[in-house]
């Protein structure tokens, strides 16, 4: 514990401002900032830092440890254990599992914990859990269904691919690099990727007409979740780092320097002419990922015209490409409106952003009206404003 010594000292050691050498010089935060009386008088205490739960086993806890009402009003408990507790508290204790049981292999299995994630994550969202949350909240039910039916084994090796994409090589043991590791084992870590890929999936779903639905790249999907979850370009990096877990990203190698930046413990996403001024956009085509498609026909509405940007959207093909359509479609769901079509101003961080907004809506009206439909938030807006006025 680290212990503040009285301002006196500090002002003795550094000196009035009239005493000091460079009287230019800026003040102190000694001279600025007084610290607490608790702090001056020697009453502050370690728990009011981090929570010591053996004194309440001991039977020697102070009240703060023995009154649970006094002690959780003084506890914040970090984002991983927040985590913890949210699945947790959405699953639920594993029965024993029956003999009878027909599921023997995880090839069996899968499509059931698939299945209890679409039974569960439509009711999570209505009762208020959004955002990167939602898909937290999909591993409670996943590993219920998992739990039910283990110890379980593979009916078929898992995939190479599958084995190492989460580590490098220089992260993998001596058995997984002979190829001696058991190739069929199971693990939670199974269960929770397929939650992780079916809440994802379904979540696109909502964003996307069932009529014409393409899987999109994993950056593209990337992009749209995260102004989804977020609904700002500014987010914590954290955040952005389950999330690029949930769609397969290497959120340092793939996203940062590509599509957003870090910039302390926060990512921020970038727009359209913020990757075409730093020379971050991929190929017009889409062929390394379909956000790069459709951020160069935002700037290209954005900084010449519509024209120039139908003619961009001609030259590649890509009215005729259907995950094309399917990535325009999910974006114009999510990106901010803008004042056009809104009637209010954006907040200034995500002006931008609506600025892509409003050029691919344009774009869309003028050239894709028939293949990609109106965007369901501008129709909610528009409606209440309708209704308003």
């Amino acid at each position: 514990m680290v212990a503040y010594a009285p301002m006196e000292a500090y002002r003795n050691l550094s000196g009035s401002p009239g005493e000091r050498t460079h009287s230019m010089s800026p003040p102190t935060i000694y001279e600025l900032c007084r610290p607490r009386a608790d702090v001056l008088e020697g009453r502050i205490r370690d728990e009011d830092f981090a929570a010591d739960l053996s004194q309440v086993l001991k039977g020697t806890a102070p009240e703060l440890y023995k009154n649970p009402a006094v002690f959780f009003a003084n506890t914040h408990p970090t984002r991983g254990l927040r985590d913890l507790f949210l699945i947790f508290l959405i699953c639920r204790p594993r029965p024993a599992r029956d003999p009878a049981d027909e599921v023997q292999y995880w090839e069996d299995l899968e499509p059931r914990v698939k299945a209890a994630v679409r039974n569960r994550i439509e009711e999570f969202q209505a009762g208020g859990i959004h955002g990167v949350d939602l898909y937290l909240s999909c591993f409670g039910p996943a590993l219920e269904e998992f739990s039910r039916h283990w110890p379980i084994k593979r009916g078929q090796p898992k995939p190479i691919g599958e084995r190492t994409k989460k580590r490098s090589r220089a992260q993998l043991n001596l058995d997984e690099l002979l190829g001696e590791d058991d190739h069929y084992a199971v693990s939670p870590e199974d269960a929770l990727d397929a939650a992780r890929r079916e809440g994802k999936a379904w979540r696109m779903e909502q964003l996307t007409s069932g009529s014409r639905r393409a899987q999109l790249d994993p950056l593209t999907e990337w992009f749209v979740l995260a102004w989804d979850a977020f609904e700002v370009p500014q987010f914590p990096y954290d955040e952005a780092l389950r999330l690029a877990r949930v769609v397969g990203l290497d959120l340092d190698k793939d996203v940062v320097g590509v599509l957003a930046e870090k910039k302390a413990s926060d990512l921020i996403l970038w727009d359209s002419s913020t990757r075409a001024t730093m020379g971050k956009l991929g190929p017009p085509d889409g062929t390394s990922a379909w956000i790069d498609a459709i951020h160069h026909c935002a700037h290209r509405a954005r900084s010449i015209d519509l024209n120039a940007a139908k003619q961009l959207l001609d030259g590649n093909g890509l009215a005729n490409s259907p995950v094309f359509l399917t990535a325009l479609e999910a974006v114009l769901e999510v990106l901010p409106l803008s004042a056009r079509y809104s009637g209010f101003d954006p907040v200034k961080a995500a002006a931008p952003a609506a600025s892509d907004f409003e050029a691919l809506e344009n774009l869309r009206r003028l050239a894709l009206a028939e293949q990609v439909p109106a965007p369901k938030q501008l129709e909610l807006v528009l409606a209440e404003l309708a209704e308003a006025s």
